[in-house]
């Protein structure tokens, strides 16, 4: 895939929850939230970056970006919140 991507093809494809070593490998990447809102679109290396500058959000050391990322736009509202 990375020779096609190389050569000028573009390349769209869904992985859902990649092991971080493949998601190291990703070049941009596209996060959507479970209604369909885009959360973050940009560089896979920046986007732990992304959560942590931008957003404010503390990241442990060595958590698989691509869980943790996930696990941001996937969390549903505690009980008795709207």
């Amino acid at each position: 895939l990375s020779r096609l991507a190389q050569s000028g093809k573009t390349l769209i494809y869904s992985i859902h929850q990649p092991r971080s070593n493949i998601f190291q490998t990703f070049d941009l990447i596209t996060l959507l939230t479970d209604s369909g809102q885009m959360a973050y679109f940009g560089p896979a290396k920046k986007s732990m970056d992304f959560v942590q500058a931008g957003c404010g959000l503390k990241v442990e050391p060595y958590v698989n970006p691509a869980d943790y990322l996930l696990d941001l736009v996937c969390t549903t509202p505690a009980d008795g919140d709207d």
